[in-house]
């Protein structure tokens, strides 16, 4: 598969200036993995074209739906990491059987978490995230 425009762009109306919703992190974070599955070629990876005999491109599909209700809760959350690695693991278990397809995603998903909360404040209308004026 070779298209010819590989362009890709996404508008959203929650794409406002420096403001995200805990929804739109989320959402973000699940095309994202999406997109990264969806990556080929990725030689000694499962990608769209490429299986395993245990784990195969569906199964990381059904594990990038299933997360998202963790990966909102980790936008707009100040549990521990492991609370919520635990829980991403979990849903992805449930709704697969090829293994732990995200983990890496997840782990490092929450790093980059971490750091919009030290550097981004919550608003308390909306609950979604701007830019601070001064760095945390």
């Amino acid at each position: 598969m070779n298209p010819t425009n590989t362009v890709f762009s996404c508008h959203t109306s929650e794409w406002s200036g420096e403001s995200f919703t805990p929804s739109m992190i989320a959402r973000c974070a699940q095309l994202a993995m999406l997109l990264e599955v969806s990556a080929s070629p990725k030689p000694g990876n499962v990608d769209r074209e490429h299986n395993y005999p245990d784990t195969c491109f569906e199964h990381f599909v059904a594990s990038s739906v299933s997360v998202y209700p963790v990966l909102e809760l980790a936008a707009k959350s100040t549990e521990r990491i492991g609370l919520l690695l635990r829980s991403a693991v979990y849903e992805s278990s449930t709704w697969q059987q090829g293994g732990n397809t995200h983990f890496g995603a997840f782990f490092y998903s929450w790093s980059l978490w971490q750091w919009l909360q030290a550097n981004f404040k919550r608003t308390k209308r909306t609950g979604s995230l701007r830019k601070s004026r001064f760095p945390a």
